[in-house]
């Protein structure tokens, strides 16, 4: 297993160093990265030493890089959305196709999942941008199903497993935007889509999607996905059908569209206001430490000057001071100037180390 990672991260890195002709497509990408953290969670310490040598940088550096390819790799498309006054445009996210779409959020949800477990760390930039892009893209495949369907057998029995699975993240991550529906499956697509794929129209007599295989194992770990994840897996059909009822339309309506538009700008609020606070912050301690150099400058000239106006008036009172100095007035002279010096020196010491604020 540690072996297959291995080889992942050093076509990763081939890839991103450009020593090979093809490049990494998202899906690619993706799968790599979901590798990388879903072994953080079973094994962090080996998965590390792993990484480090294939790549020459730890989990979190890979992950890190991997979420921001793939951030600059998504593409946008406009959907139409039904308004009070007609229709309207907006941008949403995606990776090409829906096949690679879904294995980017897989990825997503098992960075979440290796963020929960403590076995990985993201700047909140990354997240915010996950999130974003999550968002958005739920936005697409909500409004690009079509009776079931989302284009091909493949892209549909994939996109399903990856839409209930992100779906139903409501925690880390997502905890905020997936709070009061946010971003939860939608009931009504969930269950056309498990209808079109039970149907005995779709399925073979001896159980198999078009006789096919690799259809056949998909469309297995969809059903698994939905089985264990989908909050209404357990539900009785009337209460999957009374929650069907509460949204029958197809495609996203503007409700839902701004819905998730408010969450967004929540959620660029919230890191705009932590950001200002880490302004006011640094700005407060470069205030208290700029504050703290002039004390500790006019102190120690108030102390040099003390002491100088000290060693002066000592060679007045004792005589050391005049227009002829002989040997021994000249050793005590020196004497005088070390221990004023010393003290003096030793007092500034002192101030410069009390009270100093963090830079």
């Amino acid at each position: 297993m540690l072996a297959g990672t291995r080889w992942l991260l050093a076509r990763f890195r081939d890839a991103e160093n450009g020593t090979v002709l093809a490049r990494l497509n998202p899906a690619e990408y993706a799968e790599v990265g979901r590798t990388v953290a879903e072994l953080a969670v079973w094994d962090r310490a080996a998965t590390e030493a792993v990484t480090v040598e294939a790549v020459g940088s730890g989990i979190d550096d890979v992950v890190a890089s991997i979420c921001q390819t793939l951030a600059r790799r998504r593409s946008e498309r406009m959907i139409e959305v039904r308004t009070e006054d007609g229709s309207s445009e907006i941008a949403t996210i995606w990776w090409g196709d829906f096949m690679g779409t879904s294995e980017v959020l897989r990825f997503y949800a098992a960075v979440n999942r290796a963020l929960l477990a403590g076995s990985l760390e993201l700047p909140p930039i990354l997240g915010q941008t996950i999130r974003e892009s999550v968002a958005k893209c739920l936005l697409l495949i909500e409004h690009s199903h079509f009776d079931g369907l989302w284009g091909a057998y493949l892209d549909t029995i994939a996109l399903l497993g990856a839409y209930v699975e992100i779906g139903e993240s409501r925690e880390g991550l997502f905890a905020e935007i997936g709070r009061e529906e946010g971003l939860a499956a939608q009931a009504r697509i969930v269950f056309r889509v498990i209808r079109w794929m039970c149907d005995p129209t779709q399925r073979a007599a001896d159980g198999s999607v078009l006789h096919t295989a690799f259809l056949t194992t998909f469309f297995a770990q969809a059903m698994v996905d939905v089985a264990s994840l989908w909050r209404f897996s357990s539900d009785s059909i009337a209460v999957v059908y009374d929650e069907i009822c509460l949204l029958t339309e197809a495609g996203v309506s503007e409700h839902r569209a701004e819905q998730i538009k408010a969450l967004l700008d929540r959620d660029e609020a919230r890191r705009q206001l932590e950001e200002a606070r880490e302004d006011v912050g640094v700005e407060r301690r470069r205030n208290n430490y700029e504050r703290w150099l002039r004390t500790r400058f006019v102190g120690s000239a108030i102390v040099f000057v003390v002491g100088g106006l000290f060693l002066v008036l000592a060679g007045q009172v004792t005589g050391w001071v005049g227009v002829t100095v002989d040997t021994e007035q000249t050793a005590n002279l020196l004497t005088l100037c070390g221990v004023v010096a010393a003290v003096t020196l030793s007092l500034i010491g002192v101030m410069w180390t009390m009270g100093r604020p963090p830079e």
